[in-house]
């Protein structure tokens, strides 16, 4: 699939992420209340505690250094990460089952096809796999051919595997399933998860 990649405004962009605006469609625990606190912490190791304590995997890339400081007494799991990104000029993101917290280096901005599916499809596959996040805003018209996402390069790749898989689908006639794309650290592949027999049992 031909990619055109776009230099973007680097600081425009973590404006936006750290605008406080929420992310839906991810995992629900993101949204709880969790009281956490830490002092003069390194960034991987509050990360890991914070998110052991949840459950929830996380991915941390080696170049997230420094110490963090958080005082979290009343807010969410996603702001005590919007808080330690913020101080060592990072970006997470949730990528349906981990969270991976990674450089503002990583955004990118690039245009990604829709091959016989519509935006609004897409979205929907998004939220199906827990990929929707308003803070990596989709920018097309509902009857577009082709949209734009800015965001982590991980996002914005697998946001692109999920397109050639809905692509995929068409071309063999398929019905669309929310399949989760098959994440490897760094890029994404179109392969969803296997299907159960009961699943195959009711085509």
């Amino acid at each position: 699939m031909a990619r055109v990649f776009a230099l973007v405004p680097v600081l425009g962009i973590c404006a936006l992420l750290l605008a406080g605006i929420p992310a839906v469609a991810q995992h629900p625990d993101l949204l709880r209340a969790f009281p956490y606190a830490a002092s003069d912490e390194r960034a991987d190791t509050a990360l890991r505690d914070l998110m052991r304590r949840t459950g929830i995997p996380v991915i941390i890339s080696n170049e997230i250094s420094g110490s963090v400081s958080v005082n979290n007494s009343n807010g969410s799991i996603m702001d005590v990460l919007n808080s330690i990104s913020e101080q060592v000029n990072g970006v997470w993101w949730f990528d349906g089952s981990a969270v991976r917290v990674e450089p503002s280096s990583v955004l990118t901005s690039r245009m990604i096809p829709l091959d016989g599916f519509t935006v609004g499809q897409l979205r929907q596959q998004m939220r199906a796999v827990r990929l929707e996040d308003a803070r990596f805003l989709i920018s097309a018209a509902e009857d577009a051919s082709m949209i734009r996402l800015s965001g982590p390069t991980g996002y914005v790749d697998a946001v692109e595997a999920l397109a050639l898989h809905l692509t995929e689908l068409r071309r063999a006639d398929k019905p669309v399933r929310a399949g989760f794309p098959v994440i490897i650290r760094g890029r994404e592949t179109a392969r969803s998860q296997p299907e159960t027999p009961q699943q195959q049992g009711n085509e």
